[in-house]
Protein backbone atom coordinates (compact mmCIF):
# COMPACT_ATOMS: atom_id res chain seq x y z
CA UNK A 1 0.00 0.00 0.00
CA UNK A 2 1.29 3.53 -0.80
CA UNK A 3 2.53 6.00 1.99
CA UNK A 4 -1.18 7.95 2.50
CA UNK A 5 -0.08 11.07 1.02
CA UNK A 6 -0.90 12.84 -2.37
CA UNK A 7 1.07 10.80 -4.06
CA UNK A 8 0.24 12.33 -7.56
CA UNK A 9 3.08 10.21 -9.65
CA UNK A 10 3.10 8.90 -12.92
CA UNK A 11 -0.61 8.13 -13.38
CA UNK A 12 -1.93 11.29 -12.82
CA UNK A 13 0.66 13.79 -13.66
CA UNK A 14 1.22 11.80 -16.83
CA UNK A 15 -2.47 12.55 -17.44
CA UNK A 16 -2.28 16.06 -16.43
CA UNK A 17 0.60 16.72 -18.28
CA UNK A 18 -1.41 16.80 -20.96
CA UNK A 19 -3.77 18.94 -19.64
CA UNK A 20 -1.90 21.39 -17.61
CA UNK A 21 -3.68 20.68 -14.62
CA UNK A 22 -2.39 23.11 -11.88
CA UNK A 23 -3.06 24.97 -8.26
CA UNK A 24 -0.26 27.53 -8.37
CA UNK A 25 -0.57 28.78 -11.90
CA UNK A 26 2.42 31.06 -13.56
CA UNK A 27 1.42 34.42 -15.11
CA UNK A 28 2.90 35.75 -17.67
CA UNK A 29 2.04 38.51 -19.22
CA UNK A 30 -1.14 39.58 -19.56
CA UNK A 31 -1.51 38.09 -15.79
CA UNK A 32 -3.33 34.88 -16.85
CA UNK A 33 -2.28 31.66 -16.35
CA UNK A 34 0.42 30.03 -18.43
CA UNK A 35 -0.46 26.89 -19.62
CA UNK A 36 3.10 26.63 -20.61
CA UNK A 37 4.86 27.34 -17.60
CA UNK A 38 2.06 25.02 -16.15
CA UNK A 39 2.97 21.61 -17.87
CA UNK A 40 6.58 22.52 -17.29
CA UNK A 41 6.05 22.64 -13.37
CA UNK A 42 4.36 19.30 -13.50
CA UNK A 43 7.03 17.66 -15.95
CA UNK A 44 9.24 18.48 -13.22
CA UNK A 45 7.29 17.26 -10.12
CA UNK A 46 6.42 14.27 -11.97
CA UNK A 47 10.48 13.26 -12.60
CA UNK A 48 11.18 14.72 -8.50
CA UNK A 49 8.25 12.01 -7.44
CA UNK A 50 9.33 8.86 -9.50
CA UNK A 51 13.11 9.70 -8.43
CA UNK A 52 12.54 10.27 -4.44
CA UNK A 53 10.45 6.95 -4.99
CA UNK A 54 13.32 4.94 -6.46
CA UNK A 55 15.62 5.99 -4.62
CA UNK A 56 14.19 5.36 -1.48
CA UNK A 57 13.01 1.77 -3.22
CA UNK A 58 16.83 1.40 -3.56
CA UNK A 59 18.96 2.41 -0.63
CA UNK A 60 20.33 -0.69 0.29
CA UNK A 61 22.11 -0.70 -3.10
CA UNK A 62 23.06 2.28 -2.89
CA UNK A 63 24.57 1.58 0.52
CA UNK A 64 26.56 -0.93 -0.96
CA UNK A 65 27.95 1.44 -3.99
CA UNK A 66 29.16 2.89 -0.55
CA UNK A 67 30.85 0.69 0.34
CA UNK A 68 32.69 -0.77 -3.16
CA UNK A 69 36.06 0.89 -3.99
CA UNK A 70 36.78 0.29 -7.73
CA UNK A 71 39.34 2.23 -9.81
CA UNK A 72 38.02 1.64 -13.20
CA UNK A 73 38.61 4.53 -15.42
CA UNK A 74 35.55 7.45 -15.68
CA UNK A 75 34.05 5.16 -13.19
CA UNK A 76 35.08 6.19 -9.63
CA UNK A 77 37.50 8.67 -8.59
CA UNK A 78 39.61 6.46 -5.84
CA UNK A 79 41.01 9.74 -4.27
CA UNK A 80 39.79 12.99 -2.52
CA UNK A 81 38.64 15.52 -5.19
CA UNK A 82 37.36 18.76 -5.45
CA UNK A 83 35.35 19.33 -8.58
CA UNK A 84 32.99 16.51 -10.09
CA UNK A 85 31.72 16.80 -14.01
CA UNK A 86 28.64 14.93 -15.25
CA UNK A 87 27.70 15.50 -18.70
CA UNK A 88 25.36 13.94 -21.65
CA UNK A 89 21.64 14.47 -22.85
CA UNK A 90 18.55 13.97 -21.82
CA UNK A 91 14.70 13.93 -23.05
CA UNK A 92 11.83 14.11 -20.89
CA UNK A 93 11.64 10.26 -20.71
CA UNK A 94 14.80 9.83 -19.04
CA UNK A 95 16.38 10.73 -16.05
CA UNK A 96 19.68 10.19 -14.72
CA UNK A 97 21.17 9.82 -11.85
CA UNK A 98 24.88 10.06 -9.95
CA UNK A 99 25.47 8.84 -6.95
CA UNK A 100 28.72 10.50 -5.03
CA UNK A 101 30.18 10.61 -1.25
CA UNK A 102 31.37 13.91 0.33
CA UNK A 103 34.50 13.29 3.08
CA UNK A 104 34.45 17.14 3.68
CA UNK A 105 31.47 18.44 3.94
CA UNK A 106 31.05 22.17 2.93
CA UNK A 107 29.10 25.08 0.55
CA UNK A 108 28.55 22.62 -2.78
CA UNK A 109 28.66 25.11 -5.84
CA UNK A 110 26.80 23.99 -9.40
CA UNK A 111 27.83 25.24 -11.64
CA UNK A 112 25.47 24.85 -15.25
CA UNK A 113 27.91 25.10 -17.94
CA UNK A 114 25.43 24.07 -21.22
CA UNK A 115 22.21 26.22 -19.82
CA UNK A 116 19.03 25.26 -20.99
CA UNK A 117 15.24 26.22 -19.81
CA UNK A 118 14.93 22.59 -20.57
CA UNK A 119 16.63 21.10 -17.63
CA UNK A 120 16.81 20.80 -14.11
CA UNK A 121 18.26 18.77 -11.24
CA UNK A 122 17.74 18.06 -7.39
CA UNK A 123 20.27 16.70 -4.66
CA UNK A 124 18.98 14.00 -2.71
CA UNK A 125 19.90 11.75 0.25
CA UNK A 126 21.26 8.88 -1.26
CA UNK A 127 19.36 7.07 1.61
CA UNK A 128 15.75 8.48 1.99
CA UNK A 129 14.98 10.01 -1.28
CA UNK A 130 14.59 13.04 0.11
CA UNK A 131 15.95 16.44 -0.97
CA UNK A 132 18.37 18.45 0.11
CA UNK A 133 17.73 21.78 1.05
CA UNK A 134 20.23 24.59 0.62
CA UNK A 135 23.18 24.34 -0.30
CA UNK A 136 25.41 23.05 2.84
CA UNK A 137 26.58 19.46 2.48
CA UNK A 138 27.81 17.36 5.21
CA UNK A 139 30.00 14.44 5.01
CA UNK A 140 27.56 11.43 3.59
CA UNK A 141 26.30 9.73 0.38
CA UNK A 142 24.25 11.79 -2.08
CA UNK A 143 22.54 11.59 -5.61
CA UNK A 144 22.56 14.06 -8.18
CA UNK A 145 19.40 13.88 -10.40
CA UNK A 146 19.38 15.13 -13.57
CA UNK A 147 15.94 15.82 -16.03
CA UNK A 148 14.82 16.79 -18.75
CA UNK A 149 10.95 18.44 -19.97
CA UNK A 150 12.17 18.94 -23.61
CA UNK A 151 10.21 16.41 -25.85
CA UNK A 152 13.55 16.01 -27.97
CA UNK A 153 17.15 15.29 -26.55
CA UNK A 154 19.25 18.16 -25.00
CA UNK A 155 22.61 18.04 -23.40
CA UNK A 156 24.01 19.14 -20.24
CA UNK A 157 27.05 20.04 -18.33
CA UNK A 158 26.64 20.51 -14.28
CA UNK A 159 30.16 20.70 -12.36
CA UNK A 160 30.23 20.62 -8.63
CA UNK A 161 32.52 21.75 -6.41
CA UNK A 162 32.96 23.38 -3.10
CA UNK A 163 33.37 20.33 -1.00
CA UNK A 164 35.49 16.88 -0.87
CA UNK A 165 34.11 14.06 -3.27
CA UNK A 166 35.65 10.55 -1.84
CA UNK A 167 33.60 8.65 -4.40
CA UNK A 168 32.21 10.38 -7.54
CA UNK A 169 31.00 7.83 -10.45
CA UNK A 170 30.41 9.92 -13.76
CA UNK A 171 29.69 6.67 -16.00
CA UNK A 172 25.66 5.90 -16.35
CA UNK A 173 24.32 1.95 -16.83
CA UNK A 174 22.99 1.58 -20.63
CA UNK A 175 19.48 1.10 -21.22
CA UNK A 176 17.89 0.13 -24.43
CA UNK A 177 14.05 -0.76 -24.63
CA UNK A 178 13.17 -2.38 -28.18
CA UNK A 179 9.64 -2.85 -27.67
CA UNK A 180 8.22 -0.49 -27.71
CA UNK A 181 9.80 1.53 -30.16
CA UNK A 182 8.23 5.07 -28.56
CA UNK A 183 7.80 6.62 -25.06
CA UNK A 184 3.78 6.50 -26.11
CA UNK A 185 2.26 3.75 -27.50
CA UNK A 186 -1.59 3.75 -28.30
CA UNK A 187 -2.75 0.19 -28.26
CA UNK A 188 -5.96 -1.15 -29.96
CA UNK A 189 -9.35 -1.15 -27.95
CA UNK A 190 -9.56 -4.18 -25.67
CA UNK A 191 -5.88 -5.01 -25.49
CA UNK A 192 -5.07 -6.32 -22.07
CA UNK A 193 -1.16 -7.06 -21.34
CA UNK A 194 2.08 -5.75 -23.37
CA UNK A 195 5.13 -7.01 -23.95
CA UNK A 196 8.28 -4.80 -22.74
CA UNK A 197 11.75 -6.02 -24.25
CA UNK A 198 15.31 -4.49 -23.67
CA UNK A 199 18.73 -4.74 -22.50
CA UNK A 200 20.80 -3.39 -19.87
CA UNK A 201 24.51 -3.45 -18.71
CA UNK A 202 23.40 -2.87 -14.90
CA UNK A 203 23.12 -5.55 -12.28
CA UNK A 204 20.36 -3.83 -10.83
CA UNK A 205 16.92 -3.69 -13.02
CA UNK A 206 12.92 -2.88 -11.74
CA UNK A 207 9.99 -1.61 -13.58
CA UNK A 208 7.10 0.45 -11.72
CA UNK A 209 4.15 -0.39 -13.74
CA UNK A 210 1.05 1.32 -12.67
CA UNK A 211 2.65 3.47 -10.13
CA UNK A 212 2.77 -0.54 -8.11
CA UNK A 213 5.50 -1.89 -5.95
CA UNK A 214 8.17 -2.40 -8.32
CA UNK A 215 9.07 -5.64 -9.78
CA UNK A 216 12.59 -6.77 -10.29
CA UNK A 217 13.94 -8.23 -13.95
CA UNK A 218 16.88 -10.39 -14.74
CA UNK A 219 19.89 -8.10 -15.43
CA UNK A 220 22.81 -7.66 -16.95
CA UNK A 221 21.62 -8.80 -20.35
CA UNK A 222 18.45 -8.97 -22.21
CA UNK A 223 14.69 -8.79 -20.55
CA UNK A 224 11.15 -9.03 -21.32
CA UNK A 225 7.94 -8.02 -19.28
CA UNK A 226 4.81 -8.71 -19.54
CA UNK A 227 2.22 -5.99 -17.96
CA UNK A 228 -1.58 -6.20 -16.83
CA UNK A 229 -3.13 -3.44 -18.81
CA UNK A 230 -5.34 -1.27 -17.62
CA UNK A 231 -8.39 1.06 -19.46
CA UNK A 232 -6.75 4.30 -20.25
CA UNK A 233 -3.22 5.45 -19.73
CA UNK A 234 -1.05 3.15 -18.02
CA UNK A 235 2.55 3.77 -17.24
CA UNK A 236 5.77 1.81 -16.91
CA UNK A 237 8.99 3.28 -15.12
CA UNK A 238 12.30 1.23 -15.67
CA UNK A 239 15.05 1.95 -12.95
CA UNK A 240 18.48 0.49 -14.18
CA UNK A 241 21.02 0.63 -11.20
CA UNK A 242 24.29 0.06 -11.29
CA UNK A 243 25.24 -1.05 -7.53
CA UNK A 244 28.84 -0.88 -8.11
CA UNK A 245 28.48 2.83 -8.78
CA UNK A 246 25.37 3.88 -7.35
CA UNK A 247 24.39 5.26 -10.63
CA UNK A 248 21.09 5.02 -12.08
CA UNK A 249 18.91 5.66 -15.17
CA UNK A 250 15.37 5.69 -15.15
CA UNK A 251 12.83 5.24 -18.30
CA UNK A 252 9.37 6.05 -18.78
CA UNK A 253 6.68 5.12 -20.70
CA UNK A 254 2.86 5.52 -21.93
CA UNK A 255 0.91 2.84 -22.91
CA UNK A 256 -3.26 4.05 -23.96
CA UNK A 257 -5.66 1.62 -23.94
CA UNK A 258 -8.51 3.54 -25.17
CA UNK A 259 -11.37 2.68 -22.97
CA UNK A 260 -15.33 3.81 -21.81
CA UNK A 261 -15.49 3.37 -17.99
CA UNK A 262 -19.03 3.64 -16.21
CA UNK A 263 -18.69 4.68 -12.32
CA UNK A 264 -21.89 3.51 -11.21
CA UNK A 265 -23.81 2.40 -7.84
CA UNK A 266 -27.24 2.05 -6.15
CA UNK A 267 -27.55 5.55 -5.98
CA UNK A 268 -25.76 8.96 -5.58
CA UNK A 269 -23.77 8.03 -2.78
CA UNK A 270 -22.64 4.69 -3.54
CA UNK A 271 -21.62 6.45 -7.29
CA UNK A 272 -20.01 8.79 -4.96
CA UNK A 273 -18.03 6.20 -3.20
CA UNK A 274 -17.54 4.78 -6.12
CA UNK A 275 -15.81 8.10 -8.24
CA UNK A 276 -13.83 8.10 -4.93
CA UNK A 277 -11.93 4.57 -5.34
CA UNK A 278 -11.45 5.47 -9.13
CA UNK A 279 -9.43 8.75 -8.16
CA UNK A 280 -7.00 5.54 -5.97
CA UNK A 281 -6.95 3.81 -9.27
CA UNK A 282 -5.18 6.65 -11.27
CA UNK A 283 -2.92 7.10 -8.14
CA UNK A 284 -4.46 9.67 -5.66
CA UNK A 285 -4.17 9.13 -2.26
CA UNK A 286 -5.87 11.60 0.26
CA UNK A 287 -5.81 12.69 3.51
CA UNK A 288 -8.73 15.08 3.21
CA UNK A 289 -11.90 14.63 2.12
CA UNK A 290 -14.58 16.78 1.11
CA UNK A 291 -18.60 16.14 2.29
CA UNK A 292 -21.49 18.02 0.66
CA UNK A 293 -25.22 17.29 1.07
CA UNK A 294 -26.11 14.87 -1.77
CA UNK A 295 -29.56 16.01 -1.97
CA UNK A 296 -29.23 19.60 -2.69
CA UNK A 297 -26.42 21.39 -4.94
CA UNK A 298 -26.75 24.85 -3.22
CA UNK A 299 -23.36 24.47 -0.84
CA UNK A 300 -21.45 22.59 -2.72
CA UNK A 301 -21.41 24.22 -6.21
CA UNK A 302 -18.06 26.10 -5.52
CA UNK A 303 -16.20 22.97 -3.72
CA UNK A 304 -14.92 21.68 -6.91
CA UNK A 305 -11.36 23.59 -7.42
CA UNK A 306 -11.47 23.47 -3.40
CA UNK A 307 -11.52 19.60 -3.66
CA UNK A 308 -8.29 20.04 -6.84
CA UNK A 309 -6.74 22.43 -4.15
CA UNK A 310 -7.05 19.48 -1.42
CA UNK A 311 -6.28 16.77 -3.67
CA UNK A 312 -9.65 15.21 -2.70
CA UNK A 313 -12.61 13.22 -3.45
CA UNK A 314 -16.23 15.21 -2.91
CA UNK A 315 -18.81 12.40 -0.79
CA UNK A 316 -21.95 13.48 -0.94
CA UNK A 317 -24.11 12.60 2.10
CA UNK A 318 -27.98 12.87 3.54
CA UNK A 319 -28.16 15.63 6.00
CA UNK A 320 -28.83 13.57 9.46
CA UNK A 321 -26.14 10.91 8.86
CA UNK A 322 -23.71 9.10 6.54
CA UNK A 323 -24.93 6.80 4.07
CA UNK A 324 -23.68 3.15 4.53
CA UNK A 325 -21.66 3.83 1.16
CA UNK A 326 -20.06 6.69 2.62
CA UNK A 327 -18.80 5.38 5.91
CA UNK A 328 -17.65 2.36 4.17
CA UNK A 329 -15.25 4.77 1.54
CA UNK A 330 -14.17 6.72 4.89
CA UNK A 331 -13.37 3.93 6.62
CA UNK A 332 -11.53 2.61 3.60
CA UNK A 333 -9.91 5.61 2.84
CA UNK A 334 -8.66 6.39 6.51
CA UNK A 335 -8.52 10.22 6.23
CA UNK A 336 -6.92 12.51 8.51
CA UNK A 337 -9.29 15.73 7.82
CA UNK A 338 -12.74 16.65 6.62
CA UNK A 339 -14.37 20.01 4.95
CA UNK A 340 -17.24 19.96 5.46
CA UNK A 341 -19.57 22.45 2.78
CA UNK A 342 -22.91 24.24 4.12
CA UNK A 343 -23.99 24.86 7.54
CA UNK A 344 -25.61 22.23 10.51
CA UNK A 345 -29.01 22.70 8.16
CA UNK A 346 -27.33 21.47 5.25
CA UNK A 347 -24.79 18.98 7.09
CA UNK A 348 -25.48 17.95 10.61
CA UNK A 349 -23.28 17.69 13.95
CA UNK A 350 -24.42 13.93 13.15
CA UNK A 351 -22.49 13.63 10.27
CA UNK A 352 -19.84 15.14 12.11
CA UNK A 353 -19.71 12.76 15.14
CA UNK A 354 -20.10 10.07 12.68
CA UNK A 355 -17.01 11.15 10.81
CA UNK A 356 -14.93 11.52 14.22
CA UNK A 357 -16.19 7.79 15.17
CA UNK A 358 -14.16 6.82 12.04
CA UNK A 359 -11.20 8.30 12.88
CA UNK A 360 -11.14 11.91 10.64
CA UNK A 361 -9.13 13.33 13.27
CA UNK A 362 -9.57 16.97 11.76
CA UNK A 363 -13.28 18.42 10.65
CA UNK A 364 -13.59 22.22 9.11
CA UNK A 365 -16.94 23.11 8.38
CA UNK A 366 -17.35 26.11 5.58
CA UNK A 367 -20.73 27.74 6.20
CA UNK A 368 -22.78 30.89 5.43
CA UNK A 369 -25.84 32.31 5.68
CA UNK A 370 -27.20 31.85 2.24
CA UNK A 371 -25.39 29.91 -0.60
CA UNK A 372 -23.44 32.89 -1.95
CA UNK A 373 -22.14 33.38 1.41
CA UNK A 374 -20.95 29.64 1.69
CA UNK A 375 -19.25 30.19 -2.07
CA UNK A 376 -17.67 33.46 -0.67
CA UNK A 377 -16.35 31.43 2.01
CA UNK A 378 -15.14 28.65 -0.38
CA UNK A 379 -13.76 30.61 -2.91
CA UNK A 380 -11.59 32.70 0.44
CA UNK A 381 -9.83 29.45 0.30
CA UNK A 382 -9.18 28.45 -3.09
CA UNK A 383 -8.02 32.22 -3.97
CA UNK A 384 -4.19 32.62 -4.90
CA UNK A 385 -2.05 35.76 -5.14
CA UNK A 386 -1.13 33.84 -8.11
CA UNK A 387 -4.18 33.92 -9.97
CA UNK A 388 -6.10 36.55 -11.14
CA UNK A 389 -9.28 34.79 -12.81
CA UNK A 390 -12.02 33.83 -11.35
CA UNK A 391 -15.50 31.74 -12.92
CA UNK A 392 -19.11 33.66 -12.31
CA UNK A 393 -21.75 30.67 -12.44
CA UNK A 394 -25.33 30.57 -11.28
CA UNK A 395 -26.39 30.14 -7.71
CA UNK A 396 -29.78 29.16 -8.96
CA UNK A 397 -28.84 26.68 -11.34
CA UNK A 398 -26.45 24.02 -11.35
CA UNK A 399 -25.29 23.22 -14.64
CA UNK A 400 -22.93 25.94 -15.77
CA UNK A 401 -21.19 26.02 -12.32
CA UNK A 402 -20.56 22.29 -12.65
CA UNK A 403 -19.00 22.38 -16.71
CA UNK A 404 -16.54 25.05 -15.24
CA UNK A 405 -15.47 23.14 -12.15
CA UNK A 406 -13.03 21.12 -13.96
CA UNK A 407 -11.28 23.95 -16.02
CA UNK A 408 -11.79 26.10 -12.28
CA UNK A 409 -10.03 22.82 -9.89
CA UNK A 410 -6.79 22.65 -13.30
CA UNK A 411 -6.33 25.82 -12.78
CA UNK A 412 -6.71 27.09 -9.77
CA UNK A 413 -9.68 29.21 -9.80
CA UNK A 414 -12.37 30.12 -7.64
CA UNK A 415 -16.32 29.62 -8.43
CA UNK A 416 -18.45 32.79 -7.33
CA UNK A 417 -21.71 32.41 -7.03
CA UNK A 418 -24.18 35.61 -7.99
CA UNK A 419 -27.89 35.79 -8.49
CA UNK A 420 -29.37 36.11 -12.09
CA UNK A 421 -29.01 40.05 -11.92
CA UNK A 422 -26.65 40.95 -9.16
CA UNK A 423 -23.78 40.12 -7.64
CA UNK A 424 -24.80 39.24 -3.78
CA UNK A 425 -23.04 41.67 -1.10
CA UNK A 426 -20.61 38.61 0.12
CA UNK A 427 -19.53 37.87 -3.04
CA UNK A 428 -19.05 41.20 -3.92
CA UNK A 429 -17.17 41.38 -0.69
CA UNK A 430 -15.08 38.63 -1.98
CA UNK A 431 -13.92 40.20 -5.04
CA UNK A 432 -13.09 43.49 -3.31
CA UNK A 433 -11.03 41.89 -0.39
CA UNK A 434 -8.67 40.41 -3.85
CA UNK A 435 -7.96 43.08 -5.91
CA UNK A 436 -5.88 40.69 -7.92
CA UNK A 437 -8.29 39.07 -9.23
CA UNK A 438 -9.10 40.96 -12.30
CA UNK A 439 -10.39 39.18 -14.88
CA UNK A 440 -14.08 37.06 -14.50
CA UNK A 441 -15.43 34.24 -16.57
CA UNK A 442 -19.29 34.29 -16.69
CA UNK A 443 -20.17 30.70 -17.96
CA UNK A 444 -24.06 30.53 -18.89
CA UNK A 445 -25.93 32.89 -20.85
CA UNK A 446 -27.88 36.35 -19.77
CA UNK A 447 -30.80 34.40 -18.92
CA UNK A 448 -28.98 33.01 -16.10
CA UNK A 449 -26.35 35.27 -15.28
CA UNK A 450 -27.80 38.76 -16.73
CA UNK A 451 -25.38 41.51 -17.91
CA UNK A 452 -26.90 43.52 -15.27
CA UNK A 453 -24.28 41.58 -13.04
CA UNK A 454 -21.60 41.86 -16.21
CA UNK A 455 -22.00 45.38 -15.50
CA UNK A 456 -21.09 45.12 -12.39
CA UNK A 457 -18.24 43.03 -12.50
CA UNK A 458 -17.03 45.07 -15.08
CA UNK A 459 -15.96 47.38 -12.02
CA UNK A 460 -13.83 45.57 -10.64
CA UNK A 461 -11.52 44.16 -13.71
CA UNK A 462 -12.57 43.05 -17.43
CA UNK A 463 -15.34 39.91 -17.57
CA UNK A 464 -16.04 37.78 -20.60
CA UNK A 465 -18.66 35.22 -21.36
CA UNK A 466 -19.02 31.58 -22.06
CA UNK A 467 -22.21 31.06 -23.37
CA UNK A 468 -24.60 28.54 -25.22
CA UNK A 469 -27.70 28.01 -26.83
CA UNK A 470 -28.41 25.35 -23.70
CA UNK A 471 -26.31 23.31 -20.78
CA UNK A 472 -25.32 21.14 -23.10
CA UNK A 473 -23.70 23.80 -25.00
CA UNK A 474 -22.05 25.42 -22.48
CA UNK A 475 -20.56 22.49 -21.06
CA UNK A 476 -19.04 22.26 -24.73
CA UNK A 477 -17.93 26.02 -24.93
CA UNK A 478 -16.33 25.66 -21.73
CA UNK A 479 -14.61 22.57 -22.91
CA UNK A 480 -13.45 24.78 -25.99
CA UNK A 481 -12.58 27.55 -23.72
CA UNK A 482 -9.62 25.38 -22.18
CA UNK A 483 -8.30 24.11 -24.91
CA UNK A 484 -8.06 27.62 -26.81
CA UNK A 485 -6.40 29.11 -23.62
CA UNK A 486 -5.42 27.17 -21.35
CA UNK A 487 -4.06 24.23 -23.40
CA UNK A 488 -6.11 21.64 -22.29
CA UNK A 489 -7.29 18.68 -24.30
CA UNK A 490 -10.22 15.63 -25.20
CA UNK A 491 -7.84 12.88 -24.15
CA UNK A 492 -9.98 11.99 -21.12
CA UNK A 493 -14.04 12.58 -20.52
CA UNK A 494 -16.36 13.04 -18.07
CA UNK A 495 -19.76 12.46 -18.98
CA UNK A 496 -22.98 13.09 -16.63
CA UNK A 497 -26.48 13.23 -17.01
CA UNK A 498 -27.38 17.21 -17.14
CA UNK A 499 -30.20 17.39 -15.32
CA UNK A 500 -29.40 15.95 -12.31
CA UNK A 501 -26.26 17.33 -10.35
CA UNK A 502 -25.26 14.60 -8.29
CA UNK A 503 -23.00 12.63 -10.35
CA UNK A 504 -21.21 15.73 -11.88
CA UNK A 505 -21.14 17.34 -8.47
CA UNK A 506 -18.91 13.87 -7.15
CA UNK A 507 -17.49 14.04 -10.08
CA UNK A 508 -15.53 17.15 -10.13
CA UNK A 509 -12.27 15.46 -8.74
CA UNK A 510 -12.30 12.68 -11.03
CA UNK A 511 -12.10 15.07 -13.99
CA UNK A 512 -10.05 17.66 -12.62
CA UNK A 513 -6.76 15.17 -11.76
CA UNK A 514 -7.43 13.13 -15.46
CA UNK A 515 -7.23 16.56 -17.15
CA UNK A 516 -10.99 15.79 -18.83
CA UNK A 517 -13.84 18.50 -18.93
CA UNK A 518 -17.05 17.01 -17.61
CA UNK A 519 -19.24 16.84 -20.39
CA UNK A 520 -23.37 17.07 -20.04
CA UNK A 521 -25.84 15.04 -21.64
CA UNK A 522 -29.74 13.82 -21.93
CA UNK A 523 -30.23 10.45 -20.41
CA UNK A 524 -31.69 8.28 -23.65
CA UNK A 525 -29.11 9.18 -26.20
CA UNK A 526 -26.16 11.29 -26.72
CA UNK A 527 -27.36 15.32 -27.08
CA UNK A 528 -27.01 16.71 -30.11
CA UNK A 529 -24.22 19.65 -29.49
CA UNK A 530 -22.21 16.82 -27.79
CA UNK A 531 -22.46 14.49 -30.28
CA UNK A 532 -21.45 16.71 -32.89
CA UNK A 533 -18.65 17.97 -31.06
CA UNK A 534 -17.25 14.12 -30.45
CA UNK A 535 -17.73 13.87 -34.43
CA UNK A 536 -15.61 16.91 -34.73
CA UNK A 537 -12.94 15.80 -33.22
CA UNK A 538 -12.97 12.16 -33.30
CA UNK A 539 -9.53 10.24 -32.66
CA UNK A 540 -8.85 12.98 -29.92
CA UNK A 541 -10.01 10.61 -27.12
CA UNK A 542 -8.63 7.66 -25.09
CA UNK A 543 -10.58 7.52 -22.13
CA UNK A 544 -14.22 8.49 -21.51
CA UNK A 545 -15.71 8.24 -17.68
CA UNK A 546 -19.76 7.60 -17.61
CA UNK A 547 -21.07 8.86 -14.02
CA UNK A 548 -23.81 7.16 -12.66
CA UNK A 549 -25.71 3.93 -14.01
CA UNK A 550 -28.14 3.06 -17.06
CA UNK A 551 -31.13 5.42 -15.06
CA UNK A 552 -29.08 8.51 -15.48
CA UNK A 553 -26.61 7.71 -18.43
CA UNK A 554 -28.64 4.88 -20.57
CA UNK A 555 -26.84 2.44 -22.45
CA UNK A 556 -27.52 3.18 -26.36
CA UNK A 557 -25.50 6.82 -24.91
CA UNK A 558 -22.69 4.41 -23.85
CA UNK A 559 -22.58 2.64 -27.13
CA UNK A 560 -23.10 5.76 -29.02
CA UNK A 561 -20.15 7.05 -26.30
CA UNK A 562 -17.81 4.07 -27.17
CA UNK A 563 -18.11 4.38 -30.85
CA UNK A 564 -16.31 7.60 -30.59
CA UNK A 565 -13.05 5.40 -29.22
CA UNK A 566 -10.72 4.06 -32.04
Amino acid sequence: MPNKSIKLVSSVLSLALVSTMVFSPAVHAEGRSDAASAQADLKKQAWEQRLQEAIRDHASEMKQAARTSSTESGTIRAMDVSTVDYQNQLDVYASHEYFFSVSSGGTLEVKDLAPSEWLDYEIYDAYTGEPVEGNQLAAGDYVFAVYSISDTPVSYHYQLSGVTFSNAPTQLPSLSVTNPSGHETRLAKGTTSYTFKGSTDADSLDVYPNDEEPVSLTAPGAFSYNMNLRGGWNTADFYALDTNTGNAVMSHYDLIVPSLKRLAGADRYEVSANISKELEQIGLYPDTIVIARGDLFTDALSGGPLAAQEAAPILLTATSSLPSSIKSEVQRLHPRRAIILGGTGSVSTTVESQLKSLGVSEIERIAGSDRFAVSAAVAAKVASPYQDTAIVASGLNFPDALSSSSLAGQMGMPILLVGQDKVPASIASFIQSHPNIKHFIIVGGPATVSENVKNELSKYGTVERISGANRYQVAINVAKYGMDHYGMDLSTMVFARGDVFADALSGGPLAVFTGAPIMLTTSTKLESNVDAFLSEHRGETDQMYILGGYGSVSSTTEQQLSNYLN
